[in-house]
């Protein structure tokens, strides 16, 4: 026989911050190239690369206890698409 209390239901002993997300990754990198071109003048010809990895960085689990999602990543955020911006640099 199984037999039903009117106590309150008491989801466990988790406290506030307990739960983390995983890991988030984003690389921006620049290469670039000085030249000296004489008399005092300098090029610099530079590529920088944004979101490099272009990965997606999963959100922070559901934590209620009543859902039926509990426990599972269900959001997540790219960060920006890749790019990348090339440029150059003459100083006299």
């Amino acid at each position: 026989m199984i037999s039903r209390t009117n106590a309150t239901s008491r989801p466990g002993t988790s406290q506030v911050g307990q739960v983390r997300s995983p890991a988030e990754w984003d690389l921006n990198t620049t290469i670039a190239k000085n030249f000296d071109i004489g008399g005092g003048r300098k090029l610099q010809v530079r590529a920088d690369l944004f979101s490099a990895l272009n990965k997606i960085n999963w959100g922070t689990p559901v934590t209620a206890t009543h859902s039926s999602e509990f426990g599972r990543l269900t959001s997540a955020s790219v960060g920006g698409s890749r790019a990348l911006q090339v440029g150059a640099r003459l100083t006299f």
